[in-house]
């Protein structure tokens, strides 16, 4: 395969840059993370994509406040930050609104979050922005033709079903010849923000995959790998 017709989708940009390096390119449009060439599929623009800045603005014409953090434990979160993390769970786990907001730690009240579920997304609307979670869905309305021959997708134990769907769509645009999901669940430690812990498992199932268990850590030496 040529470079070109290689898709490698990190979880971070650090696995992004590690797959350059090792292909021996400067970059590629299909090596990045699945936000990055969703990014680029959906033709998206950096001005309409929101940011803490963006979200502070909501804060002000709604009354919901924004730190602009998020995490699994909540410390440091305003209100606009807890309802928009439960919002973001439930559309990549895929799952109802009040499920998902029942499940969690329900800040504020039930009425409160539907308020603020409805009012987000009609500014969205209202001005043109897209989040992260719009170019995922956006591509799945809309699937584009991605070039690729191979597609790696690595630490794929913290995708959530969202992205898994989109993974099996850009399978389905034809062209593809092989496809490689490279992860360890037991490393997993996104399911606070709606990663499927079993989406290897049900991607191998789907497809009757081969299984490849490596028996060598390149993280570790060998001398403490074998203790």
């Amino acid at each position: 395969f040529r470079s070109s017709e290689i898709c490698f989708l990190s979880f971070t940009k650090a696995g992004a840059a590690e797959a350059l390096k090792r292909l021996g390119i400067a970059r590629s449009d299909k090596i990045c993370t699945i936000h990055s060439l969703m990014f680029r599929l959906t033709n998206c623009t950096a001005a309409a994509v929101v940011d803490n800045y963006k979200l502070r603005k909501f804060g002000d014409k709604t009354g919901f406040r924004f730190r602009g953090q998020s995490n699994d434990t909540g410390e440091q979160m305003e209100i606009g930050d807890q309802y928009i993390a439960i919002l973001s769970k439930a559309i990549n786990r895929q799952s109802p609104l009040r499920d998902e907001y029942h499940e969690s730690d329900r800040p504020g009240d039930w009425a409160g979050f539907e308020f603020f579920c409805r009012s987000y997304q009609d500014w969205k609307r209202a001005n043109g922005y897209v989040d992260f979670n719009d170019m995922l869905t956006g591509y799945l309305k809309n699937p584009t033709q991605h070039g690729s021959r191979i597609i790696f997708v690595d630490e794929a134990q913290d995708l959530s079903n969202l992205q898994w769907a989109v993974i099996e769509q850009m399978i389905k645009m034809g062209g593809v010849e092989e496809v490689h999901i490279a992860g360890d669940d037991d490393q997993a430690i996104y399911e606070w923000s709606g990663a499927n812990t079993h989406g290897m498992a049900e991607f191998e199932d789907r497809h009757e995959s081969d299984r490849t268990i490596l028996t060598q850590s390149w993280r570790v030496p060998a001398s403490v790998h074998a203790k």
